[in-house]
């Protein structure tokens, strides 16, 4: 026998060994004793992941990031689908004006939030043959 060979198969056999270890670092876990807990936790995992996302990323990629111009045009369409309604009698018409709505302001007007008289804005509404509707068209309508 040699024994010079000795500490070359001393090495390979430990090389050798290192990539089994490796090998079975890479295997996937054991089955779990409690499959319904892992469930549990990789629901738990997806909804919170989710919840984050939907929230808002810093990044631009985010999803509320890419729906926000589609979202704003879906807030401004429907806006405009409001008719033209005001709630005073027709004979105040020329009388009687409605303060700009804070709330249903566009973001980035320059009025908005102002509590100002202003006369009624009629260009973010649809034209309904062109007609207003006054309270007492309102009442009218439901008498008959």
């Amino acid at each position: 026998m040699n024994y010079r060979r000795l500490p070359d198969i001393r090495r390979e056999i430990n090389a050798k060994l290192d990539d089994t270890m490796e090998q079975l670092r890479k295997l996937s876990a054991k089955p779990s004793d409690d499959p319904l807990s892992d469930i549990v936790a990789l629901l738990h995992e997806f909804t919170k992941d989710t919840k984050d996302h939907v929230k808002g990323v810093p990044e631009e990629d985010g999803l509320i990031q890419a729906i926000r111009p589609e979202q704003d045009k879906f807030c401004q369409r429907i806006r405009q689908t409001a008719p033209k309604f005001r709630p005073y009698e027709r004979k105040h018409a020329g009388e009687k004006h409605l303060p700009s709505s804070k709330f249903l302001s566009m973001e980035g007007e320059e009025d908005a939030g102002s509590d100002d008289e202003e006369p009624d804005d009629d260009s973010k509404c649809i034209d309904l043959n062109g007609e207003v509707i006054y309270v007492n068209d309102v009442q009218k309508s439901a008498l008959m």
